[in-house]
C-alpha cells in the first residue's frame, strides 16, 4: 500500500450514510489472508458488501462509494468476485496481488462487474453501469482446467476503467479469456497484457476506447464480436495465431461497425486481421507495423491485404463498403458478392510533432499512482480543515490547502465539497481522489449567465507548468446558470505535463445535486427548469492538456431514487476547445448539453480518440428549441443552431426547428489540424419519443464544419451518427447524407479530410 494510503485511509466521509459507513476496506481486516493457499472469497466479498451498498435490488446508488484495497499477496477465490455498483477494487501498484482462482472455481468470471440472475437478466442495466474501476491486479488462471476461466466481466458503460492488469492464462487453452464484454454503452481501458489463453479479450460495446495494451501466445488476440465504433490505440501483439477478428453484421445481430486500429506493432502473427464477412464494417489502419506475419487482412474468400516483405508497414489503410460518389473517392472499388467494397492504401493524416512521442506514435502516457511518495510528500484535504461533509462551505479551507502545499501530493478522501467561489487550482499541484469525491459549486457567485464563472479553474491563463488531476467529480448543487464547471488554462512544461485522469463532470441526477426528479420532472417545460451549469468545460487558447477517460454527463436519468426515472435536466454547453495544442483526449464523451456537446473553435494540434456524444433526450417537437432554450443576451462563443442549412442532394425537406435547432455532437470552426480517431455521434429521441429512430431522423444534423475557409488539415476517421439523417454539415449545407453509410444500427463515414479550403475528400 502507499504509505500516503495508509495514513488517510479512514478519512472518507460518504455524506447521505452516516459516520459509520466506510469507503476504504482492506480486504485482509475482513479476513483475507493472501498467502496462495486459502480461499479468500467469502472476506473479499464482505470488504466489498460492507454497509448498506447497492446490490441486486437496486439498478445505481452514488451514495455508497466504495474503494478495495489489496496488499500484496495471492488471493484464493473458488467463485467470482462481486463488484457491486461505485466500488473501486485498487491492489498495491508496486507489488500487484494475484487473484488465483482455484482449480474447481465456478462462475462466469474471477471478477463480475455485472452479475446475472437466474432469470437472465443482470443486476444492473448494462448502458447505466457507470462509475467504477479495477486496478493493479494479475489475474492467474493457469491453476484452472484448460478448458474453462475467464479473468473478468466486463459489462459496464462510462465512467468505467481497467488499468494496469495482467491476465496470465494456459497457451493452447480452447477456452480461456482475460476479459468477457458482452455490451453496454462505452468506457476506457490502459495498460494492460495478456499471456495464452483463446482469447486475449472477446469484447463488445456500443463504443470504447483501448490503448497501451499488449498480447502473447493467445490465440486470438482480440476477438470483436460487435460494436458501433471502437478506437484501439497503441497495441503490440507477439506470437499469436489471429491479432484482430472482426466479426460481421448479420440480419440478426450488430456486428462490428466500425474499428480504428492505430500505431499497432504485430509481430510473428500468422494474420493481424481476420474478417468474418468480406463485405461489412468499417476498417482503418493507421500507422500499422507487421513483422513475420502471412497475412494483414483477409476475409473468408479473398486477402484483402498482404505484407510486402517480412518486415512491413501500413501508413494508412481503409476499407469501407459504403457506395460513395466517384468524384470523392480515392480508393478502388472492388465487387464483392455483398455488394461494392472501396479498399487501399490512403495519404495518412498529417500527425502535428507536438501529439506525437519521439518513435512518431500518438503520444499517451498512463495514469500516475503516486506509489513511492511518503512522509511531508503528501497532505490530506480533510485532515487540513476541509469537511466534505455536503453542508459546509469548504472553497476557503480547500484553496488554503492548495495555495500552502504546492508541489505536495493532495489526497482528496472521499466526500461531498461544497465550493461557493472559483477553487483555483495553482501549477505544481497534484490531486488525486479517493473513490471520486464531489466538488459541488453552487451559490451566488454561479448564477449569472451574464458573467459566467469557473467553479474549477486550473491555472491562469498564460501560465505554463504542471498539474495532475485524478479520479475526481465535479459538479453543481441547484440551479448553477451562470457556472464554467471546470476551466483549463496552464499550458504543458514538458510534453503531456498538465494532465487529468479519470475525472467527471457529472450534473444532476444524483443524491445531494437538488437538481433530480423534484427540481427537474420529465414533463416540465423549459422555462420552468433549472440551468445547472453555463459551460461544463473550457480549454482555453492558451492551455494544453492531456485528458483520459473523461465522461461530461448531464444526468439523463436518476441515480439515487431506486428506478431509473427520466429527467429534464438543462446544461447549456458541453466542452469548448479554443486551445492551440497540443491536446489529447483519449476515452471521453459529452452528453445531453443544450446547444453542443463537442465545440472546437479557431483550436489546433487536437486529437480526439473516440468520442462520444449524445443528443438531450427531451428536445424535438414537444420541446423548446436549442437556441430557445439558452438566454439569448449572453455573448459568447457559440454555435448557432437556429441558422438555415442548404439541403444534401437526397435529404430535400423543409426547414423545421424541431429537426434543424437541436444540440450538436461536433462542431468544428476555424480550426488546424484537428484529428477525430472515432466518434459516435447519438441522437436517439424526438421529445422522447423513437419513432424516427429507424430513418434515423431524430434530427437533422450532429456533425458541423464552419468557416471551412479558415480550415486547414482536418480529419474525421470512423464518424458514425444514429438518428441524424446528415453525416456531415459544412458551411450552411449538409453535404453529406447517411442514407448510403447506414452499418448495422450506425450511419459510418469511414474518412472524411479537409487538407485547405475547397479540397475535401470523404468516403
Amino acid at each position: 500500500m502507499p504509505p500516503w494510503l495508509e495514513r488517510c485511509r479512514a478519512e472518507g466521509l460518504a455524506p447521505f450514510r452516516g459516520t459509520n459507513y466506510a469507503v476504504f476496506r482492506n480486504v485482509k481486516e475482513f479476513g483475507a489472508i493472501g498467502n496462495g493457499v486459502n480461499d479468500d472469497t467469502v472476506a473479499i466479498q464482505a470488504a466489498i458488501s460492507s454497509g448498506d451498498r447497492c446490490g441486486s435490488d437496486a439498478d445505481s446508488c452514488t451514495s455508497a462509494p466504495a474503494l478495495v484495497y489489496f496488499p500484496a499477496g495471492t488471493y484464493r477465490v473458488s467463485r467470482p468476485i462481486l463488484a457491486l455498483y461505485n466500488t473501486h477494487l485498487c491492489g498495491d501498484p508496486v507489488e500487484r496481488p494475484v487473484l488465483r482462482p482455484l482449480p474447481h472455481f465456478e462462475g462466469i468470471a474471477v471478477i463480475d462487474e455485472n452479475p446475472y440472475r437466474p432469470d437472465g437478466t443482470n443486476w444492473y442495466i448494462p448502458q447505466n453501469n457507470f462509475f467504477r474501476s479495477v486496478a493493479h491486479f494479475v489475474i492467474d488462471l493457469t491453476d484452472m482446467p484448460l478448458d474453462r476461466g475467464t479473468g473478468i466481466h466486463h459489462q459496464v458503460s462510462q465512467a468505467t476503467g481497467l488499468h494496469h492488469i495482467d491476465f496470465l492464462m494456459h497457451v493452447g487453452s480452447p477456452a480461456q479469456q482475460g476479459i468477457f464484454m458482452e455490451n453496454a454503452s462505452g468506457g476506457f481501458m490502459s495498460d494492460l497484457s495478456f499471456h495464452g489463453g483463446r482469447f486475449g479479450a472477446w469484447l463488445g460495446n456500443q463504443q470504447f476506447t483501448v490503448r497501451n495494451a499488449r498480447f502473447s501466445q493467445c490465440h486470438t488476440a482480440i476477438c470483436q464480436h460487435w460494436n458501433w465504433a471502437w478506437s484501439y490505440m497503441d497495441v503490440q501483439i507477439t506470437d499469436c495465431e489471429i491479432g484482430l477478428e472482426m466479426l460481421a453484421t448479420l440480419p440478426d445481430k450488430q456486428g462490428v461497425g466500425s474499428l480504428v486500429l492505430s500505431d499497432w506493432d504485430v509481430t510473428r502473427t500468422k494474420t493481424v486481421l481476420l474478417l468474418e464477412k468480406n463485405t461489412p464494417g468499417r476498417l482503418v489502419l493507421d500507422n500499422i507495423y507487421a513483422q513475420d506475419v502471412q497475412v494483414i487482412v483477409v476475409g473468408p474468400s479473398r486477402t484483402w491485404l498482404a505484407p510486402t516483405s517480412d518486415d512491413d508497414h501500413v501508413a494508412f489503410w481503409v476499407k469501407t463498403p459504403a457506395v460513395v460518389p466517384e468524384s470523392t473517392n480515392t480508393l478502388p472499388r472492388i465487387s464483392t458478392p455483398g455488394g461494392p467494397v472501396y479498399a487501399g492504401a490512403c495519404p495518412p493524416p498529417p500527425r502535428p510533432a507536438c501529439l506525437v512521442d519521439d518513435n512518431g506514435f500518438w503520444f499517451g502516457q498512463e495514469k500516475p499512482w503516486f506509489a513511492r511518495l511518503c512522509g511531508d510528500n503528501i497532505v490530506s484535504l480533510r485532515s487540513l480543515g476541509a469537511k466534505g461533509d455536503g453542508t459546509t462551505d469548504d472553497t476557503r479551507a480547500m484553496q488554503a490547502v492548495l495555495e500552502q502545499h504546492r508541489g505536495s501530493l493532495i489526497y482528496v478522501p472521499y466526500g461531498h465539497y461544497v465550493i461557493t467561489d472559483t477553487l483555483h487550482i495553482p501549477i505544481g499541484t497534484r490531486m488525486i481522489g479517493e473513490a471520486q469525491p464531489v466538488f459541488l459549486g453552487t451559490g451566488a457567485a454561479f448564477q449569472d449567465a451574464s458573467h459566467p464563472r469557473p467553479i474549477v479553474q486550473v491555472g491562469l491563463p498564460g501560465e505554463v507548468g504542471d498539474v495532475t488531476l485524478c479520479d475526481l467529480i465535479l459538479s453543481t448543487r441547484g440551479p448553477a446558470a451562470g457556472a464554467i464547471v471546470l476551466e483549463w488554462n496552464v499550458h504543458e512544461r514538458t510534453q503531456g505535463s498538465v494532465a487529468m485522469f479519470d475525472v467527471h463532470i457529472r450534473l444532476g441526477g444524483f443524491a445531494g445535486s437538488e437538481l433530480e426528479l423534484a427540481q427537474c420532472p420529465r414533463d416540465a417545460p423549459c422555462e420552468a427548469l433549472p440551468h445547472a451549469c453555463f459551460l461544463s468545460m473550457h480549454i482555453t487558447p492558451k492551455a494544453s492538456g492531456y485528458f483520459q477517460n473523461v465522461w461530461v454527463w448531464t444526468a439523463d436519468h436518476e441515480l439515487d431514487d431506486g428506478a431509473p426515472a427520466q429527467l429534464n435536466i438543462l446544461s447549456d454547453r458541453g466542452i469548448l476547445i479554443e486551445s492551440q495544442g497540443p491536446v489529447w483526449m483519449y476515452g471521453t464523451a459529452s452528453e445531453h448539453a443544450l446547444l453542443y456537446q463537442y465545440s472546437l473553435r479557431g483550436a489546433s494540434n487536437v486529437l480526439l480518440a473516440m468520442i462520444q456524444t449524445e443528443s438531450p433526450y427531451f428536445q424535438g417537437r414537444h420541446f423548446a428549441c436549442a437556441s430557445a432554450s439558452v438566454p439569448s443576451h449572453v455573448q459568447y462563443p457559440d454555435v448557432d443552431c437556429a441558422r438555415q442549412y442548404e439541403n444534401a442532394t437526397d435529404v430535400s425537406c423543409e426547414p423545421d426547428s424541431a429537426m434543424d435547432d437541436r444540440a450538436l455532437g461536433l462542431h468544428i470552426r476555424a480550426c488546424k489540424d484537428i484529428l477525430v480517431l472515432g466518434a459516435g455521434l447519438y441522437s436517439f429521441f424526438d421529445s422522447y419519443d423513437q419513432a424516427a429512430l429507424p430513418a434515423h431522423a431524430c434530427q437533422r444534423r450532429l456533425c458541423v464544419v464552419e468557416d471551412a475557409a479558415q480550415c486547414e488539415r482536418i480529419s474525421l476517421v470512423n464518424t458514425a451518427t444514429v438518428g441524424s439523417q446528415c453525416i456531415l454539415s459544412i458551411d450552411d449545407r449538409d453535404c453529406i447524407a447517411e442514407t448510403a453509410f447506414r452499418e448495422g444500427f450506425c450511419s459510418t463515414l469511414a474518412l472524411f479530410t479537409l487538407s485547405r479550403y475547397g479540397a475535401a475528400n470523404w468516403l
